[in-house]
């Protein structure tokens, strides 16, 4: 990816993150009007982790190499830390399953994605036992393609790359100290660009 276009897209997700923390500082001060039980240990506690287990859809932009690229199952963990009641650290790493491609130096082959990244998240609440989560950070991916030749042999194929990863969610606390998150995640590096969604249920403690 060219540079100018590199930092357009860093700066596009910047721009993003920032934006949402304005909006999410600015909504109604409705989340005053609720005692600490309202919510579960996800916002209001401070000085708690959490872990879970996350489900979604994955999508490559800028596979330059591919003339068709299908968006893979994706699936993973994380492990947070709440520093306090709006700030936080988290880690997660995800897996696809095995998609189909099509080169156009190669034809058509499986490629799978692994993916991993580490941010500081910011929570606020904005209704009865709901929360706006955003996250930003750096995060990697590695890609394996495999493809068959005309003459019937394996071809694999693997490149990674690390760079600038954000993301943005809406949350809903459970009873047992579980919630439950739905997110947009995007990663913007030199050589791979990808965009997933995903739902989460996570255990606090």
């Amino acid at each position: 990816m060219p540079n100018n276009l590199l930092n357009k897209s860093k700066l596009s997700l910047l721009t993003s993150g920032l934006l949402a923390l304005t909006m999410v500082s600015i909504a109604p001060a409705q989340a005053d009007n609720y005692s600490g039980t309202d919510y579960s240990r996800t916002v209001t506690k401070n000085d708690i982790g959490y872990v879970g287990v996350k489900a979604g859809i994955l999508a490559i932009d800028n596979d330059q190499n591919a003339s068709s690229i299908d968006k893979p199952k994706q699936f993973g963990g994380v492990v947070g830390y709440k520093l306090s009641e709006n700030f936080g650290v988290e880690v997660d790493y995800s897996v696809t399953n095995d998609a189909d491609v099509v080169s156009k130096y190669n034809g058509e082959g499986k490629y799978k994605v692994a993916s991993y990244g580490m941010y500081v998240t910011y929570y606020y609440p904005f209704a009865k036992g709901f929360y706006a989560k955003s996250k930003l950070g750096a995060a990697g991916a590695e890609i394996d393609e495999t493809y068959i030749s005309t003459d019937n042999k394996k071809l694999k194929t693997s490149y990674d790359d690390v760079g600038i990863a954000g993301g943005l969610g809406i949350g809903y606390d459970l009873p047992y100290n579980l919630s439950v998150e739905g997110e947009l995640n995007l990663l913007r590096s030199d050589f791979l660009d990808t965009n997933s969604l995903s739902v989460a249920m996570k255990y606090s403690f």
